[in-house]
């Protein structure tokens, strides 16, 4: 079940090793919105500050320190570390004791979490708003597209948003969001001002969820069951099958 995004769903398919085909999981209480794996635990958030850890067959209620909806989660390899935000800036960091809520830099509900460390954590918010951790505190940085404005007018268009954030093995992040859009950069260790690179997808669906390696190799999903790799400069859309 790892880097699963799925979106306002109440049953999880799991496939275990050993079986021919997926199964379904147990029902679940609310909408799950995102899930990440560390070891041999898989967490889930969603709706009214819902945590589950899965069991086996579903997901376990955890104690949460908000009843606010929750749409992002990212869990430290090898660790107990995890950080969970969502509506109005929530944002919650997990240790060996459970949950607890955290200051956060914004009040922007956050919609992906990404990282390669304890205190080497990326934030996304709504209005395409990138900050991340440095020294025990949070700097925004730039991101590939500028912030989302609301509209004021009926006939405006709607912004591009950003909706997925990436950091993959080698150090690199990946973006993707409306109208196909992916990018890709490879931050310094302290980097405020990024170097972004957009990657032709000719596709003008919206590219909702990330998965790989690096930027020269890694998996992305979206729309109407847009899905494909990236990989040595060349871009590979799988035979759509839903």
């Amino acid at each position: 079940a790892e880097h699963l995004h799925p979106e306002n769903s109440d049953f999880i398919a799991f496939w275990p090793k050993a079986d021919a085909k997926p199964l379904k999981s147990t029902a679940m209480s609310v909408a799950v919105n995102a899930m990440a794996t560390s070891g041999s635990s898989t967490w889930a958030v969603g709706d009214k500050g819902y945590i589950g850890v899965w069991s086996g067959t579903g997901f376990t209620q955890q104690a949460s320190p908000t009843g606010r909806d929750l749409f992002a989660v990212w869990a430290l390899e090898g660790s107990s570390e995890a950080w969970a935000g969502g509506s109005e800036g929530t944002l919650l960091r997990r240790h060996s004791l459970g949950w607890n809520a955290v200051a956060s830099p914004t009040s922007k509900a956050i919609i992906a979490i990404t990282g390669s460390g304890k205190d080497k954590v990326w934030l996304l918010t709504d209005d395409n708003t990138m900050i991340r951790r440095a020294g025990g505190g949070w700097l925004t940085v730039s991101g590939p597209i500028k912030q989302a404005k609301p509209k004021t007018a009926w006939y405006q268009l709607d912004s591009d948003r950003l909706l997925a954030l990436h950091q993959a093995d080698d150090g690199s992040l990946i973006a993707a969001g409306h109208n196909g859009g992916l990018w890709v950069a490879s931050p310094s260790e302290s980097s405020v001002f990024l170097s972004w690179t957009k990657i032709d997808t000719a596709t003008k669906y919206s590219i909702r969820a990330l998965w790989g390696a690096s930027k020269s190799d890694f998996f992305f999903a979206g729309d109407r069951g847009y899905f494909g790799r990236y990989g040595a400069g060349t871009l590979q859309v799988f035979e759509q099958k839903t």
